[in-house]
């Protein structure tokens, strides 16, 4: 089951990736396009996103034993949401971080 989650995470990364240089373009003056939501599916910064997304999932993963443990479940959605807050910058930093703005 958890790899079946990796693999959701990791295939809407690129697409979430996407909509940020969509955002981007028209905040430019450029034309908005649905090129843009594919273009990090085979990008530089491929390998990159796919690894966040792999580490994010596994990090908020690990927590999951101790919820049935503890039978503490609002531990593991604060966690959940705390890694989300903390995180949520990430993958703008990793596609835009060589960009002059």
């Amino acid at each position: 089951m958890k790899l079946l989650g990796i693999f959701i995470i990791c295939a809407i990364t690129p697409l979430v990736a996407g909509f940020y240089e969509n955002f981007r373009k028209v905040d430019q003056g450029e034309p908005a396009s649905l090129d843009y939501f594919f273009v990090h599916y085979n990008s530089p910064y491929t390998r990159r996103l796919l690894t966040y997304a792999a580490l994010l999932t596994v990090a908020t993963s690990l927590l999951f034993p101790f919820d049935e443990f503890f039978e503490l479940p609002i531990l593991s959605t604060l966690f959940n949401i705390f890694i989300s807050l903390i995180l949520t910058f990430v993958i703008p930093i990793i596609i835009f971080e060589k960009s002059v703005i």
